[in-house]
């Protein structure tokens, strides 16, 4: 679930706020486990246990295993963005792996994305050709969204992880398993999905945006970027249109409050979901949540309502 972030000092907050979000203070698993639970990916059929094991594979060091699972995921659910976006983001981690036929396919599945554009996007600046760069640019300009299917990934890869965990009355069973399952999904996925922004915050860094073709690109992203499905990405889009936009002008104040009301929902929404008792419980009602609610932000808005607490800063 998410949770919305403070203003001046957007992306660390905004970090936080998607590591609180599903977050439950919680232990994790512990490394070997992890190991463990990826090595038994190569015979699993469900695709989210995969997904989740690529993605401890992954914060494990051991790319290659994760790009297995993964791509085992993906030809058990072909059609399924989601998991076409992360076959990318690991591809993008594994050394010798060739991401262009899975971007294709991503593009195919999810065509408006500007997401889609994200991996070329590194490999051109990685590359210098800033020619290449802008017409990426332009690409991502014309796109509706950026979504990274945040909610849907959190609760089906932590259902997949804790259907794995000792069953509740026996001697091991963790009595917050589904806690630490959604503490664990949203560590590992945090770290794969996190950088994959920075050459777009690079692109349209201060410097970049003194020629009027990139601002122009660099406005139509932000603002798709702020019809994200994703606090930290809506946030991320904030403070691009915040960098082109007039001091003191109207529209910067506008994204100010935008910015303070983020900023201010994720953390009190995580504050919400730190407070509970009965953590399992409140990680399952998270849980039903997410199923309903596809954007983090509006699961926030709904803890905060469940909660009684005001949906604005300062009320």
């Amino acid at each position: 679930m998410v949770i919305e972030t403070k203003a001046r000092s957007l992306r660390p907050a905004l970090l936080a706020a998607v590591l609180v979000l599903t977050a439950c203070a919680g232990q994790g698993p512990q490394r070997q486990a992890g190991a463990s639970a990826a090595s038994a990916a190569a015979t699993s059929g469900n695709p989210d246990e995969l997904a989740g094991n690529a993605l401890q594979a992954l914060a494990d060091g051991d790319p290659q295993r994760a790009l297995a699972a993964i791509a085992r995921a993906n030809l058990i659910a072909p059609k399924r963005p989601d998991l076409a976006w992360l076959h990318a983001r690991v591809c993008m981690l594994t050394p010798a792996c060739e991401p262009e036929p899975v971007e294709t396919r991503f593009r195919q599945l999810a065509a408006d994305n500007g997401a889609v554009w994200l991996g070329p996007l590194a490999r051109a600046q990685s590359r210098h050709d800033r020619r290449v760069e802008d017409q990426i640019l332009e690409e991502m300009s014309r796109s509706q969204r950026f979504d990274l299917y945040w909610t849907s990934l959190v609760w089906r890869l932590s259902t997949a992880r804790n259907a794995r965990a000792p069953q509740a009355g026996t001697p091991s069973a963790d009595p917050q398993a589904l806690t630490h399952a959604l503490d664990k999904t949203t560590e590992t996925l945090s770290s794969a999905v996190v950088p994959a922004f920075k050459p777009l915050n690079t692109a349209c860094a201060l410097d970049r945006i003194q020629d009027e073709a990139t601002r122009t690109r660099c406005e139509r992203i932000a603002q798709a970027m702020q019809r994200s499905d994703t606090t930290l990405v809506e946030g991320i889009g904030i403070s691009i249109a915040q960098r082109l936009a007039t001091p003191a002008s109207p529209g910067a104040v506008v994204l100010e409050e935008r910015a303070s009301t983020l900023s201010y929902r994720s953390q009190a929404a995580g504050a919400v979901v730190r407070s509970q008792v009965e953590r399992d419980k409140f990680s399952a009602q998270m849980i039903e949540l997410m199923k309903k609610l596809p954007r983090e932000q509006d699961v926030s808005v709904a803890i905060l309502r469940w909660a009684g607490q005001p949906l604005l800063p300062d009320q």
